[in-house]
């Protein structure tokens, strides 16, 4: 029996509530053996692993890089792969880089981070971006074209199944993020409350996440007057939210670019709660349309529409017949396009090709 690869992963935090989807990667299977190596760990009871590796100084991540002796290193977000560049170079390890959102949109409008990408561009073994717009951001700023591939998240469909939606006379609307510009979470509340306006108590929304922006948040839902129909759940593990997920009958994801430039990539939350089968509001913005197919699994608005955020809320909230209609289409879509097992199958290709 041939010898399990090692493969060593490498991100600034590990177990970061936000980041499920990282976590996801960082497990072992039947072809490799997985190494955390990380600056900050959190949440290790609810993210176990038994191998991660805390260090602050380059100089202690090349030391650990050379105890585990990894036959391939695999960076999430392009400033790690930069921070590993040194360990690897030396050590003549294989380096794949996965861009995640703002280190392919934002960082690419200063061409300093430009210039350091191009190191990176020509030593890894392979770039991975998680849409095809950050893909073509990073061939923009010099990646060669036959370096990089799509590799989109993929979502545990055992853990994540698909759930009826509960008949009851109110109609949930759920949003998960972190509360920060790019999420476009002012506009869900302002189109929430135009429909609270028109049908009361029939609707309700949580939001799951907090950030930077939570207090300004909760001062306009006050000001909208949403205190009895909006509910801020803050951040939350993911085994309560996909609980929220399981109680939701709509989900929505308004993101927007942000003013500094900075972008979603695949937000794994929308891929998770049309894995469940939930119809999803979203926008035309970066990967969110790779996942959500306009009038099939869901709607799809222009960034900062509130007017078209507002249509398609009511639209679902009316038509109990519509949310099962395009949950079930969601799911489908998502078993066939994103399961985490087919994902770790493309992964352990890759690695062995590095």
């Amino acid at each position: 029996m041939a010898e399990k690869m090692k493969v060593g992963y490498v991100m600034p935090v590990f177990g970061q509530l936000s980041e499920t989807f990282i976590y996801n990667y960082a497990k072992d299977t039947a072809s490799y053996d997985a190494f955390v190596f990380t600056r900050q760990r959190e949440n290790a009871s609810l993210f176990p692993h038994s191998r991660v590796t805390v260090v602050q100084r380059t100089d202690d991540l090349a030391a650990a890089i050379v105890q585990v002796k990894p036959d391939v290193l695999h960076a999430h977000y392009g400033p790690v792969g930069l921070w590993l560049l040194p360990a690897v170079v030396e050590q003549k390890i294989p380096l794949i880089t996965m861009f995640h959102g703002q280190d392919a949109t934002s960082l690419l409008k200063e061409p300093s981070w430009i210039a350091k990408y191009q190191l990176l561009f020509d030593y890894a073994s392979r770039i991975t971006a998680v849409s095809n717009t950050l893909r073509d951001n990073l061939i923009k700023a010099g990646c060669p074209e036959e370096k990089i591939i799509i590799f989109r998240p993929g979502v545990e469909t055992d853990c994540f199944s698909l759930t009826p939606q509960r008949i009851e006379d109110k109609v949930r609307f759920l949003t998960c993020s972190r509360h920060v510009e790019k999420k476009g979470l002012r506009y869900v509340l302002e189109a929430f409350a135009a429909l609270v306006k028109e049908m009361g108590e029939r609707v309700t929304l949580s939001i799951i996440g907090e950030g930077p922006l939570t207090s300004d948040l909760k001062c306009l839902a006050d000001k909208l007057a949403l205190g009895n129909y909006v509910q801020f759940l803050g951040p939350q593990p993911s085994s309560a939210v996909l609980e929220e997920m399981k109680r939701c009958h709509v989900f929505i994801q308004a993101s927007v670019t942000a003013g500094n430039g900075d972008m979603e990539g695949t937000p794994v939350v929308i891929a998770e709660a049309m894995a469940i089968g939930r119809p999803v509001i979203g926008t035309w913005h970066s990967g969110i349309p790779e996942m959500v197919r306009h009038n099939i699994s869901g709607f799809l608005t222009r960034e900062r529409d509130v007017d078209g955020l507002l249509q398609y809320m009511r639209a679902l909230a009316l038509s109990p017949r519509l949310r099962q209609e395009m949950g079930n289409a969601g799911r489908k879509f998502i078993e066939e396009e994103f399961s985490a097992a087919a994902l770790r199958e493309r992964l352990a290709a890759m690695y062995r090709e590095a």
